[in-house]
């Protein structure tokens, strides 16, 4: 008796995006799977296509070429249904900052099936949780940038959605509600959602994920355990993922010396 394998979450086959007037794809043939109920990290330099990745599998973006599959469908900008189940933090903050955020997460929640008086209840008790619920009526224009990222995060998880998408989800966010949230994406995973989490801070990768992706140029160069990358680093490193990830891509991590600062200053 064979036995039935589970259907990934998600799962990208040759995924490219050239942008219109590009000389070169952002993303090239890059094929990603990720189990449910896994919380996998996506990282890599600036420019390495992370943010494209992320689009992409939100639906924002069309492909170039390959194809993705949700919890065994395709999917792709025009898959409503599946959309609906997805929960996308953005790098920016694209919110309608004309808006207060009660009715941006209230909208949100609307678009993603819920009915109003649900998405009302769950956006309060999440502003409660991200400590907003004072300036929940306050337009989103006359927020700080900290405060529209939580927006953001309560807007993604309104609709308590089977795979959380986060680009840098604690970029400005206090160190209270930082914590918070680290504490609810770990609960998430417990569940059984499925997560996947891009950020320039190694150590929340290295806090949540037992698994990493890294793409450089826009192509896939590791997919593997963030253990495994670890031990690329030199034993007596203090930071091993760091220098692992920078043994990864062969960049030195002595910087090259500024004119004005390789030599004494004349005075």
């Amino acid at each position: 008796m064979t036995d039935v394998q589970p259907v990934p979450a998600v799962e990208a086959r040759e995924l490219s995006k050239t942008y219109d007037g590009a000389e070169k794809p952002s993303l090239s043939a890059v094929s990603l799977s990720i189990a449910a109920g896994e919380c996998a990290g996506l990282i890599g330099p600036n420019g390495a296509g992370k943010t494209t990745t992320m689009l992409l599998l939100a639906g924002a973006l069309r492909a170039s070429a390959g194809s993705i599959r949700m919890f065994g469908e395709p999917f792709g900008p025009d898959t409503v249904t599946l959309k609906r189940r997805i929960g996308y933090v953005p790098a920016d903050d694209i919110l309608f900052e004309h808006l207060s955020a009660e009715e941006q997460v209230i909208i949100s929640g609307l678009a993603c099936g819920l009915n109003a008086a649900t998405a009302a209840a769950r956006g309060a008790e999440l502003f409660t949780m991200l400590d907003l619920q004072a300036d929940a009526r306050r337009r989103i224009r006359e927020y700080s940038h900290g405060m529209k990222k939580k927006v953001a995060v309560a807007s993604a998880l309104v609709h308590d959605p089977d795979l959380l998408l986060l680009d840098e989800p604690l970029e400005g966010i206090d160190v209270l509600t930082a914590r918070l949230l680290k504490q609810l994406f770990r609960l998430m995973i417990s569940r059984g959602k499925t997560l996947l989490l891009t950020s320039h801070n190694l150590a929340l990768i290295d806090d949540l994920c037992a698994r990493v992706a890294v793409v450089d140029g826009g192509a896939l160069v590791y997919d593997g355990s963030v253990e495994a990358l670890k031990a690329r680093a030199d034993a007596a490193s203090a930071d091993p993922l760091e220098d692992g990830l920078i043994a990864l891509l062969g960049r030195g991590s002595e910087p090259e010396p500024l004119s004005w600062l390789a030599k004494e200053t004349e005075r």
